[in-house]
This record gives structure tokens, C-alpha cells and sequence, in this order.
């Protein structure tokens, strides 16, 4: 939509249906995520797409599984990279020219984290993942070198505090919700 004049400037369409955009800094590109796990970069002026390959995670016994819906995606200020989470507690940086992966964070943990939300730090050097241990857990927050994928810190937020879903606002700021016993809703 142009919000200047409210009118629409261009409409994409896709199946499998969108579950997670993000623009680029210069609104010249969009960056999607589907319900089929695959990542497409669009040009806004033309409308066209390249699709970016799914990463494609492998089950205990080997075999090649199918990619989870693509939940969040947020794309570096300065064009370069994009990230990813998917339902299945995986995160991947991408590049935003290439369209592939350049470091991918498989879940390691015992159960299915509910991502919030995924970035790079405005230093370039972190990844901030934002997660749920469950959809009741404990929030926690989790940050990963990003050349290398090794944790640097993690911690759980305080009993009756929860995330947004997309609660990175800026810079290194997340919105999180505070339940008292004066407010069941938060």
C-alpha cells in the first residue's frame, strides 16, 4: 500500500499461503516465509520472486524430512542477510544476495521451542533468538555467535512474564507481557 494515498501499490500472491514478511530497509524487496517451509524474495516494483531453497532437516534415522512453516523472518538493515525460524525450532541466517543459507541453527533441545522472534543484534555480531520451551513454558532468550553458531548466553524470563510474537522492536529491545494477579490478561 502507498500511505500517502492509501491505494495499493502491488499484490502478491502465493500457495502455499504466507506466514511470515519482512521488507528490506530500501522497501525494494520482501522477504516471505510459507506454510511449505520455503522462503521467496520478492521485487516490490516488479512483483517478481526467487524462491531461496528450504533448509531441509533429517529425522534420527536419517531420512530427508519435509521443512516446517516458515514463522518469523526479519531482514538485515544493511542488505545483506535475512533470518528465519520455522515451527520446528530451527533458525537460519541466509544471505539476501546468494538466497542460501549461510548458518543454520537446528533445535537441539528436547522439545519444540515456539520461536518469537529472530535477529541479528545491531552490532553484527549476535544472534537473538527469542523462544518458548512450550506454549506454557518459561520464555527465554538465547544469543548465538554468527559466523559460528556457538551459544553465547541464554536465560529464562521471570514466572508470569511471556514474549510478543515478533517482539523485537528495535535495536535490541523486545516487548514482553507481565500477567499480576490484577490483570489476568497481561
Amino acid at each position: 500500500w502507498d500511505t500517502g494515498n492509501g491505494r495499493p501499490l502491488r499484490s502478491l500472491t502465493q500457495r502455499p499461503y504466507f506466514m511470515a514478511s519482512a521488507f528490506s530497509e530500501d522497501g525494494r524487496q520482501m522477504v516471505t516465509g510459507h506454510k511449505d517451509g520455503t522462503v521467496r524474495i520478492w521485487d516490490i516494483e516488479t512483483g517478481a520472486v526467487s524462491q531461496a531453497a528450504a533448509p531441509r532437516g533429517k529425522s534420527k534415522t536419517g531420512k530427508v524430512e519435509d521443512p516446517d512453516p516458515i514463522r518469523t523472518v526479519w531482514v538485515d538493515p544493511r542488505g545483506e542477510l535475512f533470518v528465519t525460524s520455522d515451527s520446528g525450532g530451527t533458525v537460519t541466517v541466509w544471505s539476501l544476495t546468494s538466497k542460501k543459507p549461510v548458518l543454520i541453527l537446528p533445535n537441539r533441545s528436547a522439545t519444540t521451542p515456539l520461536i518469537h522472534a529472530a535477529r541479528i543484534a545491531a552490532d553484527g555480531q549476535n544472534l537473538i533468538v527469542l523462544a518458548s520451551k512450550s506454549f506454557k513454558g518459561v520464555d527465554m532468550v538465547s544469543t548465538y555467535d554468527v559466523k559460528t553458531g556457538a551459544q553465547v548466553s541464554s536465560y529464562d524470563l521471570p514466572e508470569k512474564h511471556n514474549f510478543v510474537d515478533n517482539g523485537i522492536v528495535r535495536e535490541d529491545e523486545a516487548i514482553v507481557l507481565f500477567s499480576s494477579p490484577e490483570c489476568e490478561r497481561g
